[in-house]
């Protein structure tokens, strides 16, 4: 153990050795710049080297914050109460209430609906399909839309602003422009598929002068087996060597194709993250890690590149550099890779940020997603990352599991007592209450953690 510890040391210092003369090298380039006011087709972002730079020739390092649980459910950060009571257990008043009939009055179809999860790891596609069962696909999409005009809003935009960012990574899944995973489009009142959301966050964003990040966090058969995908054990059906894989990648290409072509000539999108965190949590090698990856990757990428050739696209490696390719040996172009570390001591963190730069010198390189577990530091975490040139994203703006309203997992953190929305027993109502304004809005649903003023504050500048 001490050899390898020893061995892990000089490895770590012949790394930060060349880092540091890195830095020291590109001293004289262009200072990094804010965006001051509403972009310009100047700002547009492109790559020179391993730096990104907009098109005035200012480097431009990103800064800022992720906006997790907005179009994406997570369990820990989402206003939902997935408490499932069995049938056996529920009065008939209980029974009323949930579907306004009596229990024996149901068709055994519909007593189904009842504790069809139940057992099954809370996650996003639950979430949806539970409340189309028991309202309906028009019913539940006006409760979805209750919930993504509340959670986020010109407040939060402008606030993250002031606070001295510069970008939000904006986590997005496929259930949010498609009905489900047989391609049925989600379509707006023109009849076209309806992209508001993004449309939304960028043209907002663009006014203020924050960049945007489109982040796939979950693509449609799911790229991962984690929950945060919005299916979770779905054993990440986007890779398979299957039928159902080909399908679910040609449906995934035909998002992305259609969300490039819709923000091509937009300067606020600093870039298209294809996919979030590919083969989380599947057993398996780095080996397969990387061949999948690479495999998906430049399926995504020559998609994107059919209608958008401008754009960064980022890609990212779980949880080493070595599950991506070299850049140089695919052709690809305004690439920027992307890690995300939960470490549990700063010299890890450190180590695997060097790493990364070892392995993919001549590409800009960009933190996703951190937090500091255990040993490691947010004053580390920070002055490496803006030491070794790495735009970085905080995990996450704002959160609702107890204990949120005092933590440094977020800036803004439910009030003790939130009210949660009873996804499988509340009637359409009570639902609608729970994600009404005055309970999902910042500013009147949650309180500032001091994460931001103890943690982060200081190394924005």
């Amino acid at each position: 153990m001490k050899t390898f510890k020893r061995t892990l040391s000089l490895l770590l210092a012949v790394l930060m050795a060349f880092s540091v003369c890195t830095v020291a090298f590109a001293a004289d380039d262009a200072d990094v710049s804010d965006a001051a006011a509403a972009f310009t087709d100047e700002d547009f972002l492109t790559v020179k080297g391993r730096k990104m730079y907009n098109q005035r020739g200012e480097e431009i390092q990103l800064k800022g914050v992720n906006i997790g649980a907005w179009l994406v459910r997570e369990d820990w950060l989402n206003p939902d109460d997935v408490t499932v009571k069995k049938i056996e257990e529920m009065t008939e008043e209980e029974i009323a209430e949930y579907r306004g009939v009596y229990y024996h009055d149901l068709t055994d179809e519909q007593k189904k609906i009842y504790d069809p999860y139940h057992g099954k790891k809370y996650d996003g596609e639950m979430v949806y399909d539970v409340l189309e069962k028991r309202f309906g696909r028009e019913k539940s999409q006006e409760l979805l839309n209750m919930f993504y005009d509340n959670w986020f809003t010109e407040w939060d935009l402008d606030n993250i602003k002031s606070l001295g960012f510069n970008c939000v990574r904006v986590p997005f899944w496929y259930r949010n422009f498609y009905y489900d995973d047989k391609g049925t489009k989600i379509l707006d009142e023109n009849g076209e598929w309806d992209f508001s959301r993004l449309d939304w966050v960028v043209e907002e964003c663009s006014e203020r002068g924050l960049y945007v990040i489109l982040d796939m966090h979950g693509a449609v058969g799911s790229q991962s087996d984690a929950p945060h995908s919005g299916r979770g054990f779905a054993g990440a059906q986007l890779m398979e060597n299957s039928e159902r894989g080909e399908e679910y990648r040609r449906l995934t290409c035909e998002l992305w194709t259609a969300i490039a072509d819709r923000f091509k000539d937009s300067p606020a999108v600093a870039m298209y993250d294809l996919l979030n965190e590919p083969m989380c949590d599947v057993q398996c090698s780095e080996l397969t890690r990387r061949v999948k990856n690479e495999k998906i990757y430049s399926l995504l990428y020559d998609a994107v590149r059919a209608v958008d050739d401008e754009h960064i696209i980022t890609m990212e490696a779980i949880w080493t550099g070595f599950a991506l390719p070299w850049t140089f040996m695919r052709g690809w172009h305004d690439v920027v890779y992307q890690v995300h570390f939960y470490n549990n001591s700063d010299f890890i963190f450190n180590f695997f940020l060097l790493l990364t730069m070892a392995l993919h010198p001549n590409v800009p390189l960009m933190m996703g997603e951190f937090y500091p577990h255990k040993a490691t530091t947010w004053e580390n975490c920070f002055s490496t990352m803006n030491k070794l040139n790495y735009s970085w994203m905080l995990w996450t703006y704002k959160a609702t599991a107890h204990g949120m309203w005092s933590s440094d997992w977020c800036m803004f953190g439910s009030k003790n007592g939130f009210h949660r929305a009873p996804i499988f027993n509340g009637s359409y109502e009570k639902i609608a209450e729970a994600w009404s304004a005055d309970m999902l809005n910042t500013q009147t649903g949650f309180v500032d953690t001091g994460h931001y003023s103890n943690n982060v504050a200081a190394h924005l500048g």
